[in-house]
């Protein structure tokens, strides 16, 4: 790889407070064998090992596939390389390009920044490489949607931002920051709405703490049926800001109630696989209110089951739900959406729209908190 392209994709890749860079894995849940790389402005350097580089203009298509055990790229130009590592790097900061996946269901993503591509694990990891304040939009559009209006915009942008600072460090053991998938925040790339756009650069820099200045889990989910529910009744873990708060906004606004029927054959075999010899019918059935209720755990036949396995194993909308017996068949009749736990979106949203502000809104959902610069905050102690 050439000194230059070297020295910029370190500074691409170094993580300072005055720059704010972040490595976003890409395709994260697909994990790609060839993608697709298109400049969609301004031009871009592919560097390779060796030293060589490939310069490719807005519009010009780069095939990167997976080749043995080398990263292969093929230009519309006609260059053909192969390498263990390929960093592509904008020439100029406003440059962006449009990555897709061939065959793929998937939109297509605009992103800017820089790119590390290498083999892991069989498939190809994609790196993107930009600052937060670019990529938070994308992550608020995909996770909050389209609908403001945009004092629910802030409000997301700040708990998305603290969530990026929070676990920042999340997957530090597969060598890059955060994934693009669920299981860190969704990102869509850089988005055109700009409402949105001008939630998170309203909010620049502003994260969620608690009182001693320690970034919060800044937990949501889409609704919790009136009632949102504490950390310790879903993951164990108790947080003073994350606790149960009756929550009138989101039933006014959008209630979610549900209903799933469940043979009894087949909640026979859930408490099998949970260790639990069954004997009759009647004494196997969860005693529940008759009303949905958020309770955390049930006793059946002396064994504890978690409410939160039962709605993993059935796909359950929420936990917060009522059981019934109706002949073989067991009746959940819920309410919500989601884990329950933080900010109900469908709430927050109601909040805005009778024109709370985004401070008021969070101040509401993470009791004891408040928002700062990240300047101020910090991440807690290391157990």
């Amino acid at each position: 790889m050439s000194r230059y392209l070297f020295c910029t994709f370190l500074f691409f890749m170094t993580f300072l407070a005055e720059g704010q860079k972040i490595s976003v894995r890409m395709y994260a849940r697909t994990k790609p064998s060839t993608f697709v790389f298109t400049p969609q402005s301004g031009y871009f350097k592919i560097g390779f090992e060796s030293g060589d580089t490939v310069t490719v203009k807005q519009g010009e298509t780069v095939i990167i596939s997976k080749y043995e055990n080398k990263v292969l790229v093929k230009t519309i130009t006609g260059i053909t390389k192969l390498a263990d590592t390929v960093v592509v790097i904008p020439v100029s900061g406003t440059s962006t390009f449009i990555i897709r996946q061939p065959g793929n269901s998937e939109q297509p993503k605009i992103l800017n920044g820089a790119t590390r591509i290498y083999l892991y694990c069989g498939s190809l990891m994609i790196l993107n490489i930009t600052d937060i304040e670019s990529y938070l939009p994308g992550a608020v559009r995909a996770e909050a949607g389209i609908r403001g209006p945009e004092e629910y915009f802030r409000t997301q942008a700040v708990i998305a931002r603290t969530y990026v600072y929070r676990h920042m460090n999340r997957h530090g053991l597969d060598g890059y920051n955060l994934c693009d998938d669920v299981h860190c925040q969704v990102y869509s790339g850089l988005i055109t709405e700009q409402p949105i756009k001008d939630a998170c650069k309203s909010t620049s820099g502003m994260v969620l703490v608690d009182s001693d200045t320690t970034l919060i889990i800044s937990a949501f989910h889409a609704n919790c049926g009136g009632e949102t529910a504490s950390s310790e009744d879903i993951w164990t873990t108790a947080e003073p800001y994350l606790i149960s708060v009756r929550d009138t906004f989101c039933i006014a606004y959008k209630p979610i109630s549900w209903e799933r029927k469940i043979p009894m054959a087949d909640w026979k075999n859930f408490l099998s696989s949970k260790g639990i010899t069954v004997t009759n019918d009647q004494s196997i059935v969860p005693s529940t209110p008759s009303t949905p209720s958020r309770v955390h755990d049930f006793v059946i036949l002396g064994i504890s089951v978690p409410a939160g396995e039962i709605r993993s194993y059935f796909n359950l909308k929420s936990t917060f739900f009522s059981v019934r017996k109706d002949a073989d068949t067991l009746v959940f009749t819920g309410k919500g959406y989601g884990h329950g736990v933080g900010l109900c979106q469908d709430g927050a949203r109601a909040m805005a729209l009778k024109g709370k502000s985004y401070i008021e809104i969070t101040g509401f959902y993470y009791p004891g908190t408040f928002i700062t610069d990240i300047k101020n905050a910090h991440l807690p102690a290391m157990p």
